[in-house]
């Protein structure tokens, strides 16, 4: 669509590869997200978006928490 900005959008993909992989820097992601905001997110996809939020100190962000939380039974 022309008439969409997309001027911002940004594609990280420092995890690609390798979204199965529970690290001790998306670890305190999560837990950083769950103290700011009182949602937990899922150990294995959404924990590496809080990740890259964090790690770029991100504002005026949109994060979809896309579910996945059976992931915290793991």
């Amino acid at each position: 669509d022309p008439d969409i900005d997309a001027a911002n959008l940004r594609i990280e993909d420092y995890f690609a590869g390798k979204y199965d992989v529970r690290s001790d820097e998306t670890e305190e992601a999560r837990w950083r997200f769950f103290r700011d905001s009182g949602i937990m997110l899922d150990p294995i996809y959404n924990a590496k978006a809080a990740c890259i939020y964090y790690r770029e100190r991100m504002s005026n962000t949109l994060l979809v928490n896309t579910g996945g939380m059976l992931n915290n039974l793991l």
